[in-house]
């Protein structure tokens, strides 16, 4: 390498250093919430944080237990009467309500849509995405 290039990147170097450093920067805003900082290291910082974070824990209010043992016994009759109202078998009249209730709802529910261009690209992109892959498909296929 020719000297004069040397001595020239080096110029250039010291020129960017004196020029590119600005006297009195203003320090960045201190985030709200974090103490400010004292000059420690930063796991002096991370343990005075922590001691905030106990402080706030330990100063909350404790949640208070409720006994519902006097109630258990009018949960578990409501259960067991639930239990039984669906233990007998299907009698004349559930059938008849069965069939009345579907022949009301319409008869689109049950129509196919027609398939379009791009119904048929989200099937294929769906099935990249659910399906095995490339490397276990069966090559017949």
């Amino acid at each position: 390498m020719d000297p004069s290039v040397a001595i020239g990147v080096g110029v250039l170097w010291l020129l960017f250093n004196i020029f590119g450093r600005k006297k009195n920067r203003p320090q960045p805003p201190h985030p709200a919430g974090l103490p400010a900082s004292t000059g420690a290291d930063a796991t002096q910082r991370e343990g005075a944080r922590l001691q905030d974070l106990l402080g706030e824990v330990e100063g909350r209010p404790q949640r208070v237990e409720v006994d519902t043992d006097d109630q258990v016994e009018a949960v578990i009759a409501r259960r067991r009467a639930a239990a039984e109202a669906h233990v007998r078998p299907p009698g004349r009249s559930d059938h008849v309500a069965f069939d009345a209730r579907i022949r009301q709802e319409p008869a689109d529910i049950t129509r196919t849509q027609a398939v379009s261009m791009q119904r048929l690209r989200e099937a294929i992109v769906w099935r990249e995405i659910l399906g095995p892959p490339v490397s276990l498909r069966d090559p017949e296929r």
